[in-house]
């Protein structure tokens, strides 16, 4: 039997990741000071492993990286080298170079020959000396005359919370700066603005230029460019190097990876156990329900019971499907623990991170997803929700902030709760920005939590400076929108000086939905059934009607702007059924609304087919199911109808 090379390959790139993410959590806990024999010993088998694995396959790079990697590992186990912060942090950065070359391979690409070499070289300089004073592709400041600097981000970095003009303006203090926009990435009127698609090069120049002060505001973009050029042209007019077209930034090659490479789930074989049980069981029913007398007519006898047993293995068949997509939620939080590293160490501040709950499962599309909304909230909490050492003296609080983040189940839904003990969110000023940028009229009257949520409307920032990492607020609204995408929702509570909780409620999967049936005139729509707070009789008496504005229903103690599907999806009404109508009262983000429907059928749990992939996306669906007859029924996006009709 001949060896089948791509799986093996594939097994190899699976391994080698999970590698890379031991040795990162592992180099994060070390002590530099005392540093655990077992814990070295541990990163030690990791990076042997992977060189191992390259060599098999002919990943020469790979090797050679690794096996140097190694040596300064080995060093420091005998005890023949002290370890350093710059050597963890160079560790850290060749951690990243891997899986960027990794990461190429995994696509059938050329990896980025230029950055295997600078890693090589900066760890090759480790070995060979006892410290690393300075690296040698660094240039000297008082050299430099002009840097070229050619910057193109990747088109979905806004979805990252990093917007170019900030970058852009930070240069700009540096020194006489020239900004020149490339018109052949100027976009059509008619283009997607939610995609960035400009690019830019920008020339400093100055007497004294710092290329590792350049190169600074960039630092958090970095994976997120398809080119990032630093061009230097020093006082000498030395030759300027360039990065050749192969070796930029390989951010391109992680976009096509996306598209060609078909991920996979490690299971545990007790799971596929059941599964195959399952089956047998399946084929014991089709069986029964085949049996057929001696003139060949089929036996009914007991039909009804075998239905009723088919439905219970159906359902026991279809949630174990769900469970072998399902993964821990630590896949996502393994990379919170460096972010947080990363940001304080750049902005001098202590944090105390605790991660619990890493366990808790989740479908596996949803644990990738949310990733970077997770990221982004993070590094929000260190810059912006976590005062510095002074202020929190100042306010009685421990020099080291600390940030929380845990993950639980709760009612079918996987919650994710990012706590910090920082300064919260100051109402006031919210709310005079919110003014100043005509959000809010300034004779309205708000509550604290209609304030506070005014973070996440689009472009809000309350900061008073650019920051490389985010400001609060910026960038959130593309975290709610990613969340949303999931059929998930944030919420946020703060208390001004004590901190701040962002709460994330996202489904289990994304493949099934527990839904609620109504029809609206002829036509059946599905609610899904986490949205419905709750259903009421129609009374025409609790109607008021407000001019140019969507009716309102009285209810309780409060008054809930009125959806009429029938108007949204252009469908007849009958005015004689007009007192047998119902609402569904449904909210989002925090804001409820009553959607009018002519009647409420069964609930069911549905398998949801993407609209995008099998037709086109349709605006207030978020996808479709075949009913039990046959018929296709669209399944309501709650979040799109209260935004786009209320």
């Amino acid at each position: 039997m001949s060896l089948d090379m791509n799986a093996l390959k594939q097994t190899f790139l699976e391994e080698s990741f999970e590698g890379l993410e031991l040795m990162e959590s592992g180099i994060l806990e070390i002590d530099i000071d005392a540093p655990d024999p077992e814990e070295i010993n541990s990163i030690f088998r990791a990076i042997h492993s992977i060189k191992g694995g390259a060599g098999t396959f002919g990943f020469k790079e790979i090797v050679g990286l690794t096996h140097t990697f190694e040596n300064i590992l080995d060093e420091i186990r005998n005890n023949e080298r002290r370890l350093t912060s710059n050597i963890t942090d160079t560790f850290f950065k060749a951690i990243d170079a891997l899986k960027k070359i990794l990461e190429a391979y995994e696509a059938d690409e050329d990896p980025d020959h230029e950055l295997i070499s600078s890693i090589t070289s900066t760890l090759q300089a480790i070995q060979d000396i006892e410290q690393v004073e300075e690296s040698s592709s660094q240039v000297a400041s008082e050299n430099i005359e002009s840097v070229l600097i050619k910057f193109k981000p990747a088109r979905d970095i806004l979805n990252t919370g990093n917007e170019p003009l900030r970058i852009l303006r930070e240069i700009a203090s540096l020194g006489e700066t020239e900004v020149k926009l490339l018109e052949n990435s100027i976009p059509p009127i008619d283009a997607d603005f939610t995609h960035i698609t400009l690019s830019w090069e920008i020339t400093v120049t100055g007497d004294e230029l710092d290329l590792e002060e350049i190169k600074e505001p960039f630092e958090w973009v970095e994976d997120e460019c398809e080119i990032l050029e630093f061009i230097v042209t020093n006082k000498a007019q030395i030759k300027t190097k360039e990065i050749p077209e192969e070796s930029k930034n390989p951010l391109k090659k992680k976009t096509t990876s996306k598209k060609t490479v078909n991920s996979s789930i490690r299971v545990d074989t007790n799971k596929i156990d059941h599964l195959v049980n399952l089956v047998g069981e399946l084929v014991i029913t089709q069986s029964m329900l085949s049996r057929k007398d001696q003139n060949g007519n089929v036996i009914t006898d007991n039909i009804e019971e075998v239905l009723v047993s088919l439905e219970r293995q159906m359902r026991d068949l279809q949630d174990g499907i769900i469970e072998v997509r399902m993964v821990p939620i630590s896949a996502a939080f393994n990379r919170i623990p460096r972010i947080v590293r990363d940001t304080s160490n750049a902005l001098g501040k202590e944090i105390n991170l605790n991660v619990l709950g890493g366990e808790t499962e989740v479908d596996k599309t949803v644990s990738e997803k949310i990733t970077d909304p997770l990221v982004h909230i993070i590094r929000n909490a260190v810059d912006h929700g976590i005062e510095d050492g002074q202020t929190r003296a100042e306010r009685g609080k421990p020099i080291a902030g600390t940030i929380d983040v845990s993950a639980y189940h709760q009612g079918g839904n996987l919650i994710i709760d990012i706590r910090d003990d920082g300064g919260g969110i100051n109402n006031a000023k919210v709310k005079q920005k919110a003014i100043e940028k005509g959000i809010i009229s300034p004779d309205g009257v708000y509550t604290k939590k209609e304030i506070d949520e005014l973070i996440f409307a689009a472009g809000f920032s309350t900061a008073d400076q650019i920051s490389d990492v985010s400001g609060r607020g910026v960038g959130m609204d593309v975290v709610r929108k990613n969340i949303h995408s999931l059929k998930g929702d944030i919420d946020l509570f703060s208390d001004e000086g004590v901190g701040s909780l962002f709460r994330i409620r996202l489904p289990l999967t994304l493949a099934i939905l527990d839904g609620q049936l109504a029809r609206v005139g002829d036509q059946v729509f599905i609610f899904p059934i986490l949205s419905i707070l709750e259903s009421i009789q129609l009374k025409a008496d609790h109607v008021k009607t407000v001019q140019g504005k969507p009716s309102l229903y009285g209810l309780r103690d409060e008054f809930l702007p009125i959806i009429n599907l029938f108007d949204v999806f252009n469908i007849q009404e009958n005015e004689v059924e007009d007192n047998k109508k119902l609402l569904v009262i449904v909210e989002h983000d925090g804001k409820k609304v009553a959607i009018k429907i002519s009647e409420l059928l069964n609930q069911q749990q549905v398998v949801i087919k993407n609209l995008e992939q099998n037709y086109q996306a349709i605006k207030n669906f978020s996808g479709a199911t075949i009913l039990g007859d046959g018929t296709v029924s669209l399944i309501l996006d709650i979040a799109a109808i209260v935004e786009h009709n209320s």
